[in-house]
């Protein structure tokens, strides 16, 4: 099992991850979500469409856009709907 972790928090956990451009992606029904806030985060990606990036919150502690998702990526990247990024920030346990 794969797991993405920050600060001892398993944040997410699968074997049917995926990564694209160097970085690991979840389903998204395998991210614990109470440790994602929405941020105010948008970015454009000629390559996989609009980012909506999230906040990882445990506690009082925050890592600022650390995960993000594409909820309607272009068609060439159709493979990570439904699913979260991670950034470098968070260690991928092998």
């Amino acid at each position: 099992m794969v797991k993405a972790i920050w600060d001892k928090t398993v944040l997410a956990e699968s074997n049917d991850f995926k990564i694209v451009d160097g970085h690991y992606y979840f389903p998204i029904n395998s991210v614990k979500k109470q440790y994602l806030r929405k941020s105010s985060t948008k970015q454009a990606d000629v390559k996989n469409g609009t980012a909506d990036f999230y906040n990882i919150v445990e506690g009082q502690n925050v890592c600022w856009n650390a995960a993000w998702s594409y909820p309607e990526p272009r068609d060439t990247a159709t493979g990570i709907k439904d699913h979260i990024g991670f950034s470098a920030s968070i260690k991928i346990k092998k």
